[in-house]
């Protein structure tokens, strides 16, 4: 069976303890520490010999020879007494404490492109996939951002360079150490004792045992307890931070060459050049064991093993352990590429339930371990989210910590989770073997977990005198709410639709993004403060200049609405529908009753049941009809493509799904018109099919239009002085417009663009009017 080394871990400090405790109960006599005095106990200690040394100012030759025995011993084994026997991390453990890992501060990656140190890390930082995916309008200067990731600028403003000395690294506890010899000195007695965290423990068991010994009942017990508590659960970095006792065995292990972890040619650095970054991560000290700097920091190692389970490749091995023999389950061969079981194929055709089902935790866990820490996929999102540190909260099984991290205030990671065409943006450079880690997916399954819990922002304690009006409550109306909510502006959202999403909710259909989940999001921003007004069209039902007037910034994300036309003779006739008009028919029988109820329903569209649909497109808007065409019972789903399968707009994963659930396809086939009966009702649609010139009949009932989307100059904008370009775009730079006060993102700056660049847009916005306000973007609240 094989054990993790957190156990063996656990098991030592506890068979230590043990002994303690076998001692105090035999009563043996001297050795034994129920009979120690003070300095006996002290002299057990390496920090408190010398410290028993400097308070009596005199040589101790028990002392020196204890000193000596534990110089011996970090000789050899390093800080071993750390990571093995030290009663502290297993006392965390014990009260459900994380080991203490600094995933959070990101203290051994450099930040999302910056320059790496190989040449191999630079191919795949910048390749042609990510750097087709940064936004082409000028609209945000994708080079800034991706070199100013919020998290890794305040990450690294905390830790600095990873590859510091370790002197530097250890600052903390070396002025600890300091402050406890020189008060040792000035008061001839070791203070630190008092409040070591080992020495506590071990006073706090010698107390328990003479209050069931001897009904010695003090208040030692309650000081010791209490000074514990304080040192592990209120300064949760002891360890790293405080610990004087580790800055000694690390001065001491600074002649350690031995029992040292190794590095295999399996290790990906070495035999494929990638970036990999999970071994610095996994350790508590955040030393790298590959690099330019692989030697600095060796004195820190506690021989914890964590980067041995970590390695994905199983690269690492320490002396007395084989690379074989490997003792924890984490450590498996490499698993391929998992994203959840989707439901049966029969089920699918017949129901708008989600495709494709969630991870388990144990998928989570192993799916984040194939994560190589590399930052490609950071560059690749437009949000540059900074998904290595959430995938080694995952590996930890931490769900809760990366949930919360993806939850930040202006991410709406559950909705970008299911829609972002993550094959195409960060899984498209993720060079791990055997499949992309499946981003997208874990990052669906964390938030769930957390979100289903009843996880939400809390409401601000503090409503400033700020408003803002947002028009469009589509993904980039709700992260600039998100935020401006958080920061305690008043904001309100104006909608011409009867729900919140925009597309999201009236162009995406059910199976792939449940309209729930945003309903879900909308009612968090309202408990925030946010408000909503729905069915209210700005420049008809409320003038553009009086919300500018009334309000301190307006954010205009209004989407790209109008349908583009294909240009074919006949769109006109009886039974050719939009695909918007049909998924948004669609959409809105999924909603709510009391929605609908006080709602005006889309423009119905034609009747899908037992007809032979055609759908006109090769995008993801098209795949959206066939899928929802099939699920409403069409007799017959069929896409006609202008290219060749290799080169159409639509993900390669929705086009196999729809093939899957029975949808067929025309590719290199050229609409030529539309043909009617005597009616003037479809009845057929003429192709020209490219490669043999041959023009065909497709018979036809039903003809759906997935064409994509454009923006229009809308007249309040034209009245407020917002300029265009000449495709009818807003012309916007860093969202802000040429009128003061005005900002703008999102499809109607872009054109139809994706969900995750609308939300990062909403996100600029939103720190953009922050700042031009002079105000904070920190939230006036604890997440």
């Amino acid at each position: 069976m094989k054990i993790s080394s957190k156990v063996l871990r656990s098991l030592t400090a506890i068979l230590f303890l043990l002994l303690t405790a076998a001692g105090l109960l035999w009563h043996t006599g001297w050795g034994t520490l129920s009979s120690f005095g003070w300095k006996d106990i002290a002299l057990i200690c390496p920090l408190g010999a010398i410290e028993v040394m400097l308070a009596e100012k005199t040589f101790i030759p028990q002392a020196f020879f204890g000193l000596l025995a534990v110089f011996l011993i970090c000789t050899i084994f390093g800080r071993i007494f750390c990571g093995w026997v030290c009663p502290v991390p297993l006392l965390k453990r014990l009260f459900g404490q994380r080991d203490e890992v600094r995933i959070d501060e990101q203290k051994t990656r450099g930040k999302p492109g910056a320059p790496h140190e190989e040449k191999a890390e630079k191919a795949a930082a910048f390749s042609p996939s990510s750097a087709r995916s940064a936004p082409a309008n000028g609209v945000r200067d994708a080079e800034q951002n991706c070199s100013a990731c919020a998290s890794a600028r305040e990450a690294h403003a905390e830790t600095g360079n990873p590859s510091a000395p370790s002197s530097a690294r250890n600052a903390g506890p070396l002025a600890v150490l300091a402050g406890a010899l020189a008060s040792s000195a000035l008061f001839g007695f070791p203070v630190f004792c008092l409040i070591c965290p080992v020495g506590l423990t071990f006073a706090l068991l010698i107390a328990l045992w003479r209050l069931f010994e001897v009904n010695d009942l003090s208040w030692s017990i309650a000081i010791f307890a209490g000074f514990l508590f304080l040192e592990i659960f209120v300064l949760r970095r002891w360890c790293g931070s405080f610990c004087p006792l580790g800055a000694l065995m690390t001065l001491l292990s600074r002649f350690n060459r031995t029992f040292r972890p190794t590095v295999s040619r399996a290790c990906l650095r070495h035999s494929k050049g990638l970036s990999c970054r999970v071994c610095a991560t996994a350790c508590p000290e955040g030393i790298r064991l590959t690099g330019p700097d692989a030697e600095l920091g060796h004195e820190h190692c506690t021989k914890c093993r964590r980067c041995a389970e970590s390695c994905p490749e199983g690269a690492i091995t320490f002396p007395l352990i084989p690379g074989k023999v490997e003792l924890s389950g984490a450590q498996k061969p490499k698993s391929l590429r998992r994203t959840g079981a989707p439901l049966p194929i029969e089920k699918r055709r017949t129901t708008f339930l989600p495709a494709v089902g969630t991870l388990t935790l144990s998928e989570m866990r192993e799916q984040s371990a194939r994560c190589i820490e590399c930052g490609a996929c950071v560059r690749a999102c437009p949000q540059h989210p900074d998904i290595p540190a959430w995938m080694a909260l995952l590996r930890e099984e931490r769900v809760r910590d990366a949930a919360l991290m993806m939850l930040k205030a202006g991410r709406l990671p559950e909705i970008c989770g299911r829609v972002c065409p993550s094959e195409r943006l960060c899984e498209s450079v993720c060079p791990v073997a055997g499949g992309a880690v499946p981003i997208a997916p874990l990052e669906r399954a964390a938030v769930e977990r957390v979100l289903a819990r009843g996880w939400e922002p809390k409401r601000p304690v503090k409503t400033l005198k700020h408003s803002v009006a947002v028009i469009g409550a589509g993904p980039a109306g709700l992260a600039a709410a998100d935020i401006l909510a958080q920061a305690g502006l008043r904001v309100t959202v104006f909608d011409r639709e009867p729900a919140a999403g925009g597309l999201l909710t009236f162009g995406i259909p059910a199976f792939k993004l449940e309209k729930e989940l945003v309903l879900r999001r909308r009612r968090m921003l309202s408990r925030m403060g946010v408000e909503f007004r729905f069915g209210t069209k700005v420049g008809r039902d409320v003038p553009a200049a009086k919300l500018l007037e009334d309000a301190d910034a307006l954010f205009i994300a209004a989407g790209a609405e109008k349908p583009a036309s294909p240009g074919i003779p006949g769109e006109e006739a009886k039974g050719v529908e939009q695909a918007k008009t049909y998924l948004a028919t669609s959409a809105f029988r999924m909603l709510p009753e009391e929605i609908q109820k006080h709602a005006k329903a889309p423009r119905a569209s034609a009747e899908v049941r037992g007809k032979r649909v055609v759908v006109i497109g090769s995008g993801d808007t098209a795949m959206d009809c066939l899928r929802a065409a099939i699920r409403e019972g069409a007799a017959d789903a069929l896409a006609i493509a202008r290219k060749h399968e290799t080169q159409i707009r639509a993900i390669p994963s929705e086009v196999l799904a729809a093939r899957k659930e029975g949808a067929r396809f025309l590719f290199e086939s050229i609409p030529q018109r539309i043909c009617t009966d005597d009616s003037g009702s479809v009845k057929a649609l003429e192709i020209r099919h490219v490669p043999s010139g041959e023009i065909r009949r497709i018979p036809a009932d039903l003809i759906l239009l997935a064409c994509g989307f454009r923006t229009e100059p809308h007249a309040w904008m034209e009245a407020l002085g917002v300029r265009f370009t000449d495709k009818g775009s807003i012309e916007a730079k860093n969202t802000r417009t040429n009128v003061p006060g005005i900002y703008a993102g999102g499809d109607a700056v872009r054109g139809a663009a994706l969900a995750a660049e609308a939300v990062a847009d909403g996100r600029d916005a939103a720190k953009a009017i922050l700042s031009d306000l002079g105000l904070s973007e920190e939230p006036h609240h604890e997440r």
